[in-house]
C-alpha cells in the first residue's frame, strides 16, 4: 500500500511546486508598485492612456525632468513613457519612466484627474487662445515640478483652518462650558446646603451668592479649556498662502520606485 501511495506522493508535490511556476504573467508598464494598467487613466479617446515621446512634446508635458539626475540638462533624451492611475477622490499618480529610472508622483486634490482629461480635450483652444482662460476654469494657481496644476482649493486646505478642528472646538467649548458649568453649580449648592444644615439654617441655600457663583463660572471656564485649545490649535497649524504653495510642490515631488 505504501509504495501504491508513493507516485501519487511524488505527483502532487510536483503540482504544488509547478502550479504558480504556469500562472505567472510577464509585468506589464504599470502593473507592479500596487498598479495595474486598467485602473490607468483613458486622457482621451483618441489619446488612450500611455503618452509617448510624441505625445509629451505635442502637448507640452513634463517640461523639466531634471530631478532625475539632480541638475538642469536636455531632458528630452531621458523620457520613455508616462501613465496616470486612479488614486482615488479625484486624485492621481502618474509614473514616468526615463532612462535614468522609473518615478512615481501623486496629486490628491479632488479635481485632478478632471483636469488632466480637460486638458487634452480643450488643449487646442488653450493654444489658440490662451491658458489663462483654463486655469480660471479651474482655479488653477501654480503647477509643480511635472507642470501639473495646483488649484486653489488644495491651497485653502491648508491656509484655513481645519474645519473639523475648528468647528469640533466649538462644540466641545460649549459642551464643557455648560457641563463643568452644571457641575460647579451642582458642587456648590450642595455645599452650601450641606453648610446651612450644619449651621442650623433649615438646609436654604443662597444661590445667587458668590459661593455658588464663582464654583460654577469657574468650572464652565474650565470645562471650555479642551475645546478652546483645540480651535486655536486648529488657527495656529495653518499656512501662509505661499507656505501652502511650497508644501504642495514638496508633496508632489516625484521619487525613485527602481
Amino acid at each position: 500500500m505504501a509504495k501504491s501511495a508513493a507516485p501519487l506522493l511524488l505527483i502532487f508535490l510536483l503540482l504544488i511546486f509547478c502550479a504558480p511556476a504556469s500562472t505567472v504573467t510577464h509585468d506589464t508598464p504599470g502593473s507592479s508598485f500596487g498598479l495595474n494598467t486598467k485602473d490607468a487613466i483613458v486622457l482621451s479617446e483618441k489619446l488612450g492612456s500611455v503618452i509617448d515621446p510624441d505625445i509629451r512634446a505635442r502637448y507640452n508635458l513634463f517640461p523639466d525632468l531634471s530631478f532625475t539626475i539632480g541638475e538642469s540638462v536636455d531632458t528630452a533624451v531621458l523620457f520613455i513613457e508616462a501613465r496616470f492611475y486612479h488614486l482615488g477622490k479625484g486624485g492621481y499618480i502618474v509614473r514616468l519612466v526615463t532612462t535614468k529610472g522609473t518615478y512615481q508622483a501623486q496629486n490628491t486634490g479632488a479635481k485632478a484627474v478632471a483636469i488632466l482629461q480637460d486638458y487634452f480635450i480643450s488643449y487646442d483652444s488653450i493654444i489658440y487662445y490662451n491658458k489663462t482662460w483654463f486655469e480660471k476654469k479651474w482655479g488653477i494657481v501654480d503647477y509643480d515640478i511635472l507642470g501639473q496644476p495646483i488649484t486653489i482649493d488644495e491651497v485653502e486646505k491648508l491656509t484655513k483652518p481645519n474645519p473639523r478642528m475648528k468647528y469640533g472646538g466649538l462644540g466641545a467649548m460649549i459642551v464643557g462650558a455648560v457641563l463643568g458649568g452644571f457641575t460647579g453649580y451642582t458642587v456648590a449648592t450642595w455645599t452650601t446646603m450641606f453648610g446651612g444644615c450644619l449651621g442650623g439654617t433649615g438646609g436654604s441655600a443662597d444661590t445667587s451668592n458668590n459661593s455658588v457663583l464663582v464654583p460654577t463660572l469657574t468650572c464652565a471656564g474650565l470645562g471650555a479649556v479642551p475645546g478652546a485649545a483645540a480651535m486655536v490649535t486648529a488657527e495656529i497649524l495653518k499656512k501662509k498662502y505661499d507656505k501652502a504653495i511650497q508644501q504642495i510642490k514638496r508633496n508632489r515631488m516625484p521619487y525613485s520606485i527602481k
